[in-house]
């Protein structure tokens, strides 16, 4: 039979042997991520919560034609973005009128290191890429964001994007005196932004209010060479067409004009024009706020000097202060037959959304009794929010009691309830 020091010892000898291929691949401590601290959290490179701020170079632009009877008329980009914003598909149409005889020629473009398709009158064309130019140039993104609602314009945290230039050509056959449509495609990644819109702690309360999506995604399209050659088209107007989930709401560096389309008015087609000279377009997306509506009910427990008695309450909210309050309207029952209505104004304390859903608010405002017997009251209370689930703590105060000495002139109550 074994000993204890044998038994001991044999244990010992199998835990080193399993351990050794575990310390040769990781030979240092592992370092734990930071915590995650809300809004004020600063962005640390590679770390998966952060992916990617900046949105990657992208998009394809025609090179001087070098040919002296091709002229360029127009040009238009159409982008195709859905739900979330993540990925848009970028379609820079040139039109370009031979004003000569027939010909066939080999159109010049560049574009980042990235996969590019090109047409020809709707036609797919075959691609001719050439190598890195010597020595190399880079696209780099411009570290700017656009705040989708507002407008504004602010700097994005992070390392900037870049990417290398690579020159592309495709040969393109020119009839006497026509005009070809050459259509570039590529795919934009956009950039996320998880701190510019946030949840509220209201917005959380309600399942019915919730977005999918909290971030704000950035595109950036480079309209110029990064060596600073002037384009052909340098000099027209850029006319810019997107076409996205009626669910998103759209920012772009240039003036919108949006209108819903489609079957069940569910996609919207937006239109915007860009200066002469313009040298990027910037687009923002971000989920729409949902219903500014919720519907809340709960149980509890309401007493007084005379005793407890159950109670059944529920009512609706409506968001306020760019969502971060709420006036409520509420009815209440209980085991005697009273019913009481209530309206009051929450006010919510600051919270980290993104650490927990968990948020704290105080509310005041005033209650009628309607049965057994019209009584007024001033309410006054405070909840705690766990997600969609919270705890309510009121007070109601009933001022022309005070004096009677008879019926209960205060009535409290806890309440626990559900948002949906």
């Amino acid at each position: 039979m074994l000993t204890y020091q044998r038994t001991t010892l044999i244990l010992g000898l199998i835990c080193l042997v399993g351990a050794a291929p575990a310390a040769r691949a990781a030979p240092g401590p592992r370092r734990n991520p930071p915590r995650m601290s809300g809004p004020a959290d600063k962005p640390v490179p590679q770390d998966s919560r952060f992916p990617g701020q900046h949105p990657r170079p992208n998009g394809a632009l025609l090179a001087p034609l070098g040919h002296a009877s091709l002229r360029l008329t127009s040009q238009r980009l159409r982008i195709r973005c859905r739900f979330g914003g993540g990925g848009c598909a970028v379609r820079h149409e040139y039109a370009i009128r031979n004003t000569g005889d027939a010909t066939t020629v080999d159109l010049p473009f560049i574009s980042p290191r990235m996969a590019v398709m090109a047409q020809v009158d709707g036609k797919r064309a075959t691609v001719d890429s050439g190598p890195a130019p010597t020595p190399p140039r880079r696209w780099s993104s411009s570290g700017k964001a656009l705040d989708p609602a507002t407008g504004k314009t602010y700097t994005l945290p992070g390392p900037k994007r870049h990417r290398a230039l690579r020159h592309h050509r495709v040969r393109v056959a020119f009839g006497a005196r026509t005009q070809v449509t050459l259509t570039l495609i590529t795919n934009s990644v956009g950039g996320f932004d998880r701190f510019r819109r946030g949840r509220t702690q209201p917005e959380v309360s309600f399942a019915l209010t919730r977005r999918k999506d909290h971030m704000v995604h950035h595109h950036e399209l480079s309209l110029a060479d990064p060596a600073a050659r002037p384009g052909p088209g340098r000099r027209q107007e850029l006319r810019v067409e997107w076409t996205l989930p009626a669910t998103l709401v759209l920012g772009a560096n240039t003036k919108l004009t949006c209108r819903r389309t489609g079957p069940g008015r569910r996609q919207q087609r937006c239109t915007g024009r860009l200066e002469p000279g313009a040298t990027r377009l910037r687009w923002s997306m971000a989920e729409r706020h949902r219903r500014p509506v919720g519907f809340f009910v709960g149980a509890g427990v309401a007493f007084t000097h005379r005793g407890a008695e159950a109670l059944v309450r529920g009512g609706a909210s409506v968001m306020v202060r760019s969502r971060k309050d709420l006036v409520t309207l509420s009815a209440e029952t209980d085991a005697k037959e009273r019913f009481a209505l209530a309206l009051t104004y929450q006010l919510f304390l600051p919270y980290t959304p993104h650490a927990m859903e968990m948020g704290v608010h105080f509310e005041l405002g005033m209650a009628l009794d309607l049965v057994p017997e019209v009584r007024p009251a001033i309410r006054a209370g405070a909840g705690l929010h766990m997600s969609m689930v919270r705890l309510n703590l009121l007070f109601d105060l009933y001022p022309g009691e005070l004096e009677k000495g008879g019926g209960p002139s205060w009535r409290g109550m806890v309440v626990v309830g559900l948002g949906f």
